[in-house]
């Protein structure tokens, strides 16, 4: 498989890279020794979701080419401008004006899918790997991190098998269907599945801008449970006991902090609870009691738990909990 000028080459990783009006975006490139599908790993489009980064490192330095059918090609920075100047970097800072710099770092990357060629930086990057890379492959997986709240789930365009298929693959506990009018419009697994029918999906794993071993581990084995789901990787995914199914377009309830203190919550993200279960409270902070209770108000899962901030000391009016109902339980 050729990538600009990168050429793949059988049983080996090669690595390489994109160039962009003086950006080179870092490409990797495993073949295996027997033809097969081939799956696009991306990560780092958002400056501070560093996760996907050490996923789709660990798992190319973990994977034996011999044993693997097709080709596996990995960006593990989608956005190495963002992430420069976020980080302080003096990488790439002579490329652009300052001036200039804050005009595109209010540019998220994914919102402008497939980019433009005579867009603006932000655009032209996400128009090369679109060209280059997404019309090449039989997979996009698109590699994030959420709210702490949100721990753990995919997404995929509700109603497009094949991304519904490779998003319960994958292995999260949720998998929440999306589409342009539930959500936003120019995300990468929105856009593709219609445009070029390729399955695609978006993982988010959180927290942001951390690299906790557990979800290390639990991204390294997604990507390997969706190779063997496409056939690349012998075996069977290893799959969760249940996963539940939820549409972003159903109605969602809110609850809210009524009184200050300490979030204490049960169920975790995505788990199934049956109506009446207990699903948080808050309590004060001079006897420890409760003084807010939530209850499931039918069966369904909580989406997310806990405030955006990632505290568990809530202030009156913060988010402390969501609910939905299951649109399918899956059992593995």
């Amino acid at each position: 498989m050729r990538i600009g000028t990168i050429r793949s080459r059988p049983g080996e990783l090669v690595r390489g890279s994109l160039a962009v009006d003086g950006v080179r975006i870092p490409v990797a490139v495993i073949e295996g020794r027997r033809p097969g599908p081939a799956i696009y790993l991306q990560a780092a489009q958002h400056p501070t979701e560093m996760m996907g980064v050490e996923v789709t490192h660990r798992f190319a330095t973990e994977l034996d080419p011999e044993r693997l059918r097709g080709t596996v090609i990995i960006v593990p920075v989608a956005n190495p401008v963002h992430a420069a100047w976020r980080a302080g970097l003096q990488h790439y800072a002579d490329l652009v004006s300052p001036r200039r710099r804050k005009a595109l770092g209010r540019i998220n990357t994914n919102r402008v899918w497939p980019g433009r060629a005579n867009g603006d930086l932000i655009e032209k990057i996400a128009h090369t790997l679109y060209e280059n890379i997404c019309l090449q492959v039989d997979a996009i997986v698109d590699l994030h991190c959420c709210r702490i709240c949100d721990h753990y789930f995919v997404a995929a365009l509700e109603g497009h098998d094949g991304s519904v298929g490779l998003g319960k693959a994958f292995g999260a506990p949720l998998v929440d269907l999306q589409t342009e009018k539930s959500y936003a419009a120019g995300l990468l697994f929105l856009v593709a599945p219609p445009l070029i029918d390729t399955p695609s999906i978006l993982v988010e794993m959180s927290p942001d801008g951390d690299i906790p071993y557990d979800m290390l581990a639990n991204g390294v084995r997604g990507v390997t449970n969706m190779l063997k789901h496409l056939g690349m990787l012998p075996g069977r995914p290893r799959l969760p006991k249940t996963q539940v199914v939820v549409r972003r377009a159903d109605p969602v309830r809110i609850y809210r902090a009524k009184r200050e203190g300490y979030l204490t919550t049960y169920p975790e993200v995505g788990e199934p609870v049956k109506k009446g279960a207990l699903l948080c409270e808050v309590r004060d902070l001079e006897r420890f009691r409760p003084v807010q209770t939530v209850r499931a108000p039918y069966d369904g899962t909580p989406p997310s738990i806990g405030p955006d901030s990632g505290l568990r000391l809530v202030k009156v009016g913060e988010e402390i909990c969501t609910f939905k109902r299951i649109r399918e339980l899956v059992r593995n």
